[in-house]
């Protein structure tokens, strides 16, 4: 079952970089809060770094040093945005939300 959480929290994550990349990983985790995901800062950043391997996108850092804040910042690949389209295989790794 975790598995299946795993794997829809990606697609969860793809959807939401389709309307809005890139996106920083606070930003994810508030348009997750209220959905059945359970999605934590540190089980998204984990999901981030595995759809990064996948080459669906590319991660980055961004501190500001003067306040002490350092984000995440994800933006979709050209190849995360032909998996939304349908032009690239379906992944098994990733489950992408009806509707």
């Amino acid at each position: 079952m975790e598995n299946l959480k795993n794997k829809a929290l990606r697609g969860a994550i793809m959807t939401a970089l389709k309307a809005n990349s890139p996106m920083g990983d606070h930003l994810i985790k508030m348009l997750l809060e209220d959905t059945p995901y359970e999605a934590t800062l540190e089980s998204i950043k984990q999901e981030l770094e595995y759809l990064e391997d996948k080459g669906y996108i590319e991660l980055s850092k961004v501190s500001i040093k003067e306040i002490g804040v350092s984000r995440v910042v994800a933006k979709l690949t050209s190849r995360g945005r032909d998996l939304l389209d349908g032009t690239e295989p379906p992944d098994k790794g990733v489950v992408m939300p009806d509707g």
